[in-house]
Order: C-alpha cells, then sequence, then structure tokens
C-alpha cells in the first residue's frame, strides 16, 4: 500500500520536524513528504508557511533567525539532506516558487538521490524541478479553486509524472482519468481510519497522503 506520511508525521509531533521526519520513517511510507520554504535571508527551511505564502509562493516575511525563535524545531533543508539515519525517499513540497532558480542550484549542489519527489501548485516551479533532476516524480498540485481536470492536463501536456489532489475530489474520474493518461495519483490529507481504508481499498492505486502513518499501519500493517 503506497502510505505517504504528511509533514514527516505532522499529526503525532511538531510538523517538518526532525522528530517527525524521524518518526515517519518508522511506519515505512513510499516517501516522507515536507515542505521546503524559504526565509527572507535566504536559509531554506521546512516550513509549510501561513496561506498567502502558500498561495503565492513568495518567501518568509522573516529571517531564519526571527523564525527560528517563533519555531524551535525548524528544521533547515541543509540539516535535513545531511541526515544518514533517514533512508526514506522525501516528497518535497515546493512552497517558494519565487525563488526556484536558487533552490535548483542548491540542490544540484548539496546532491540529491533519484528517488526522490517534488510537489508543487506552481506549474513553473515544478518544470524547472522536473529540468533539472528528470528522474525524481513530478506531482502537480491540483490549482486553487479549481477541480482536478486542469491539473491532469498540466499533467499530461507539461510531462509531469501526476498530480496531488485533495481528498475532497477523490473520485471515479480522476481515478480513471489519472490510469488512462499513465499519471501518478497522490490524495492529500486523510487523516480518518475509515476514510484511509475506504480510500485506500477502493482507488488502490493511489498515494495516500496523511498527517496519522500510525491509523494508516492499523489499516494495511506492514507484511512480515
Amino acid at each position: 500500500m503506497s502510505l505517504v506520511s504528511h509533514r514527516g508525521a505532522g499529526g503525532l509531533v511538531h510538523e517538518n520536524s526532525l522528530e517527525a521526519m524521524k518518526l515517519a520513517q518508522t511506519f515505512k511510507p513510499i516517501y516522507i513528504e515536507t515542505d521546503i520554504h524559504c526565509t527572507s535571508d535566504k536559509v531554506f527551511v521546512m516550513y509549510h508557511g501561513d496561506l498567502k505564502q502558500t498561495l503565492t509562493g513568495n518567501n518568509i516575511p522573516a529571517t531564519y533567525a526571527e523564525l527560528k525563535k517563533r519555531v524551535p524545531t525548524l528544521l533547515k533543508l541543509e540539516t535535513l539532506l545531511e541526515r544518514k539515519d533517514i533512508n526514506t525517499a522525501f516528497m518535497f513540497d515546493i512552497k517558494c516558487a519565487d525563488v526556484i532558480n536558487d533552490l535548483v542550484a542548491y540542490l544540484k549542489q548539496q546532491g540529491i538521490p533519484s528517488s526522490v519527489g517534488f510537489t508543487s501548485p506552481h506549474a513553473v516551479a515544478l518544470y524547472e524541478l522536473k529540468k533539472a533532476f528528470p528522474h525524481a516524480i513530478t506531482l502537480i498540485s491540483q490549482p486553487y479553486q479549481e477541480g482536478p481536470i486542469k491539473a491532469i492536463e498540466y499533467a499530461r501536456d507539461q510531462g509531469f509524472s501526476g498530480i496531488s489532489l485533495n481528498k475532497w475530489w477523490l473520485g471515479p474520474l480522476p481515478y480513471l482519468l489519472c490510469k488512462r493518461y499513465k499519471k501518478q495519483l497522490m490524495v492529500y490529507t486523510i487523516d480518518n481510519r475509515i476514510w484511509q481504508w475506504a480510500a485506500q481499498t477502493f482507488f488502490p492505486d493511489i498515494m495516500l497522503c496523511t498527517n496519522f502513518p500510525n491509523r494508516y499501519r492499523q489499516n494495511f500493517p506492514l507484511q512480515k
């Protein structure tokens, strides 16, 4: 089954923290999803940002030091990439589209495994990542205020690997269209255990993204 642990294990400990990454790994997801944002002094951090920043892809209006005071568990991307004890692949959700060229250069310099994935609602940013890292999975998020069809069209026309779909839009039509166009489908964020069971049972090929990987494993335990 295709578990994606959201913001590390964001429902169990502080989201996007190192503790969340380490805890998520114990549930054996195929990806640990985490957000990449950029502070005003150009430090890449694992942070979601507020709604306006997420929608626009603009930098966080705070320096790293200022943000660290507000979020003591704030994790630098550099620190995360240096960890040798986290072997699960990362799905990076890109929240800093306006500095995408800087991010691409940074990731190339640091080096990332071929198993990494990227997701973003910002198609231009995602396309730059696709060009720079052609072996990485790329999922275009459902455009805001629009249904899933537009995202599937983006994925088809731009050659993205698939789409990242809000749970409220999961249904037979987007599922079958993704299969028709051979596109992967990640659905976020399904935290209710019964809903997790239903979604993964009736749509078995989805990647199910959740803040509570422990509940997912109650439904779908690891095979011994």
